[in-house]
């Protein structure tokens, strides 16, 4: 008696929205993401002012215009990183995952419902947080372009102050999915840690 079969799992794509600043870490992060997932591609979101930043051999260069206004903040950073991860999910026909470049990936495993579309988003929390927020996470594109939807019908805009843009597209992900679609992991799950920062000191 034969059962149905499974659909195969969406690959993953990686999108890392990085800076000159940590251009000495994009080698370990590179090579972490490759040990944890084989012949992923990697695309590294630059600045078109830093558009000569020297990256790892294999990964792609993909040049940004809009404002990051220094960290990726405000409506212009949140619509841009909307805009590319919807283009990296295009063109690898693939699940984007966004990941900070101080995050060192060790595993995909947690990312295994979203590859069959049972979720909209999973993202990692940090310690102090219930959101994806500066780490990482992966987001469907279905979700990505309802997010972009909602803020274009004038329902999200920019505040006084700032608004971290993970923690926004977190929100955003969880308002535009069914209930129970979006899914955060706290960092240090119970008997593991999904995510740890590693910075150039370190080394």
């Amino acid at each position: 008696m034969s059962g149905a079969m499974q659909p195969e799992p969406l690959p993953l794509a990686f999108c890392c929205f990085t800076c000159r600043r940590d251009e000495a870490l994009l080698p370990f992060h590179y090579a972490a993401i490759q040990l944890a997932s084989p012949g992923a591609p990697v695309v590294y979101a630059v600045d078109a002012a830093e558009q000569d930043m020297v990256l790892p051999e294999g990964s792609r260069l993909l040049v940004t215009s809009w404002d990051r206004r220094g960290n990726l903040i405000g409506q212009n950073a949140l619509v841009g990183i909307l805009h590319t991860l919807k283009q990296v999910a295009e063109e690898y026909n693939a699940v984007p995952v966004k990941i900070d470049s101080d995050i060192m990936l060790t595993g995909t495993e947690w990312l295994r419902s979203i590859r069959y579309k049972e979720l909209g988003m999973v993202g990692i929390c940090p310690g102090q947080l219930f959101c994806a927020s500066g780490a990482c996470y992966a987001i469907q594109r279905p979700t990505i372009e309802a997010a972009l939807a909602y803020i274009e019908r004038g329902f999200y805009f920019d505040a006084a102050g700032i608004r971290v843009e993970d923690e926004t597209i977190s929100m955003l992900a969880a308002l535009v999915n069914p209930p129970g679609r979006v899914l955060f992991y706290q960092y240090a799950y119970p008997h593991a840690v999904l995510a740890s920062i590693f910075k150039a000191e370190h080394f």
